[in-house]
């Protein structure tokens, strides 16, 4: 190697961690460095990141339910943000689950469980896609293995434990003196199932983050009129959208759609009783 491409290579690896420090110090104040012109597509980050800050910070939110955490890519993302508060991750694959709880093994104030949650007390088969992302209770349909074909093959199957959110809420907020809740749902066309779960403790939860599909992947996973119906229904109102996929001809096919609750008074909901599982109907 010549005295000039070394030169070269050690000027670029300080120009890296200049602009690695830049970068950090504008975050410290709001602001984020992009290169010019910016793509909406490209926009998505920073949306969903602003999207979550406006949220937790106008609800004084201090406990967060994660709802198909994965490898804890969104409690990650949290912590990034500066939230401090209190973090409760489900992840029903079992492999996932032990990187999860990896993840999450130096943060005390951080708690994992390894199931799912759903709108019974149970255990039901989950599919285990190639891509893990995509693993869910329910399975594709011919749009979904169209659009994600490399990702989407079913490598294998795995029972799973799922629960109802209102039969361990007490639990789960337990030592804090006023639990003020949002509720994070990624679970692979299952959201309405979670929520349908939380019906004698959706008064406690103050705002919701929910995959709202547009273009269903799943068999049975319900559209966005159905989901929006219900979520309104619940006392919940839309405050931001942000696309979370879009197909080959340019159609989004997912939302992550942010929720509020404005009216707490008489929306407490009451106790219901503990169904058993069979899945979605």
């Amino acid at each position: 190697m010549t005295p000039e491409v070394r030169a070269v290579q050690v000027l670029n690896k300080r120009c890296l961690v200049l602009g690695s420090l830049f970068r950090a110090t504008l975050r410290r104040f709001g602001y984020e460095l992009s290169q010019y012109p910016i793509t909406n597509w490209e926009m998505r980050p920073y949306q969903l990141r602003n999207s979550i800050v406006e949220v937790l910070t106008s609800l004084q939110i201090n406990c967060i339910l994660d709802v198909g955490a994965n490898e804890g890519q969104y409690a990650n993302l949290l912590r990034s943000f500066g939230y401090a508060g209190r973090i409760i991750s489900f992840e029903p694959v079992s492999t996932t689950y032990n990187r999860l709880a990896e993840q999450s093994s130096s943060d005390p104030n951080w708690a994992v469980h390894n199931c799912a949650v759903g709108s019974c007390n149970g255990s039901l088969e989950m599919n285990i896609m190639d891509g893990d992302q995509f693993s869910s209770l329910l399975s594709l349909n011919s749009y979904g293995r169209t659009q994600f074909p490399t990702q989407t093959r079913v490598a294998r199957t795995e029972r799973v434990n799922v629960v109802r959110l209102d039969s361990i809420m007490d639990a789960l907020t337990a030592g804090l003196d006023e639990p003020k809740i949002f509720l994070k749902i990624d679970t692979q066309g299952y959201d309405l199932e979670v929520v349908d779960g939380a019906a004698g403790c959706v008064g406690s939860i103050l705002g919701l983050q929910s995959e709202i599909a547009l273009r269903p992947i799943y068999e049975k996973m319900p559209n966005y009129l159905t989901s929006l119906t219900k979520l309104n229904e619940l006392g919940f109102s839309i405050t931001s959208l942000v696309p979370v996929s879009r197909d080959s001809d340019l159609r989004v096919i997912e939302f992550d759609c942010f929720l509020v609750r404005t009216e707490l008074a008489g929306m407490s909901g009451s106790p219901t009783k503990t169904a058993n599982c069979a899945g979605p109907t």
